[in-house]
């Protein structure tokens, strides 16, 4: 089976620093919102993390997400987000590093199941461990090497990958609906603590 590096694949970016960002900001500027690593938890953005600074209309220097980018959060745990609609055209800061696919043999759905497996994220913490930091670098990124499946299997994987992740979501809803009615019926009025 064929493997290349990252590196070969895809276009990778960091973010700015959000003290610089901040510099360049104004009061009269447009809001924008920027991903930080507390907004990525558990491979989805969190809208209610963003954080919101104003910066001036004509700042090209800061780099937005675009659909089907891959971000990756560089402090542990290292989370793993797949850019939708709704998070296209976000800043994004210094902890996080952009990932656009730039290779016609790989599917970024496919890409994005590889990067959460549980050999990669070892792989990348046993990297943290011997350097004594927290981040993982750019570099480490793209040092990673990916097995290049047919275009085919790619996108069943990612495909698969993705609906897991919405069962995920709906089993973790379910349960906090069942802990949320087993508290209504236990401190209701009448309940076992009147």
């Amino acid at each position: 089976m064929e493997e290349k590096y990252l590196k070969e694949m895809v276009q990778t970016n960091v973010g700015m620093s959000i003290s610089r960002i901040k510099e360049k900001s104004n009061q009269e500027g447009i809001e924008q919102k920027i991903i930080t690593p507390r907004a990525i938890q558990q491979n989805e953005i969190k809208d209610a993390e963003l954080e919101i600074i104003k910066i001036e209309n004509d700042d090209h220097k800061l780099r937005k997400t675009k659909k089907g980018d891959i971000i990756v959060k560089t402090t542990s745990p290292f989370d793993v987000v797949l850019i939708d609609e709704q998070h296209e055209g976000l800043f994004y800061n210094s902890f996080c590093i952009d990932m656009t696919v730039s290779s016609e043999k790989l599917e970024s759905t496919y890409l994005f199941a590889f990067l959460n497996s549980k050999w990669i994220r070892n792989k990348l913490e046993n990297k943290v461990r011997s350097y004594r930091t927290t981040p993982i670098s750019k570099k480490d990124i793209e040092e990673i090497k990916i097995p290049i499946l047919k275009k085919e299997q790619q996108k069943l994987i990612g495909k698969l990958y993705l609906n897991v992740m919405e069962k995920e979501k709906i089993w973790k809803r379910m349960i906090e609906n069942e802990k949320d009615t087993i508290e209504t019926i236990i401190f209701k009025k009448g309940g076992f603590f009147e």
